[in-house]
């Protein structure tokens, strides 16, 4: 996490100093990037970057923080003022998160923050705890009424299996390996099976 002195910095300041670690990220092998490049670009005294971080892997992993944050404000603004319905809210993410990936650097900074972790300082067992923590509050948010006859632990595994599908179709798009309408087509294939495998009967 950075220290207080870097929070406490005019806004403009701070931005440019992440500015300079994202272009850095996405320009460099992790393990190439130094705090001497970051002053040098950043154009700060060396002495300043310790009064803001420990060491380049704090700044990274101040980075991929601000990914997740970045991405769950988004996820929440989603929801509609009254809870939004589980299936319809599940059906949206497709387009929804694919504007959020393809309109924001932070996506391709966290990607290759994650692929070289080791780099980072990432737990990835901390970080899969995180998610699913995240994934339970949604379905607090989430007007589950349809699947009421499902547990919790089932209701956590449908929501992670809607990410990993969501996920796994946005890749092919962003990696250019399949079109977008071909993508959403077999996204949305998959969410029917989920709603109609498992709703009951009388709400279809």
């Amino acid at each position: 996490m950075p220290k207080r002195t870097f929070l406490k910095l005019p806004e403009a300041k701070r931005q440019r100093i992440l500015d300079v670690a994202i272009d850095m990220v996405l320009t460099h092998p992790i393990q190439d990037i130094t705090i001497s490049h970051i002053v040098k670009h950043a154009d700060i005294p060396r002495g300043s970057f310790y009064q803001y971080f420990n060491g380049i892997e704090d700044l990274l992993f101040y980075l991929y923080q601000q990914f997740i944050e970045a991405f769950e404000q988004h996820t929440i603004e989603r929801l509609h003022e009254k809870k939004s319905d589980l299936f319809e809210f599940f059906k949206a993410g497709f387009a929804e998160d694919y504007h959020f990936f393809t309109t924001t650097k932070m996506h391709k900074v966290y990607q290759t923050l994650m692929e070289q972790r080791k780099f980072v300082g990432l737990d990835l067992e901390t970080h899969e705890r995180s998610r699913v923590a995240f994934f339970e509050s949604m379905l607090e948010r989430l007007d589950t009424s349809k699947i009421a006859h499902v547990n919790p632990r089932q209701q956590k595994n449908l929501y992670m299996l809607y990410v990993q599908l969501k996920n796994s179709a946005l890749h092919r798009v962003i990696s250019q390996k399949e079109s977008y309408e071909q993508a959403f087509e077999d996204f949305m294939f998959y969410m029917t099976i989920l709603e109609r495998g498992i709703v009951n009967e009388k709400h279809l």
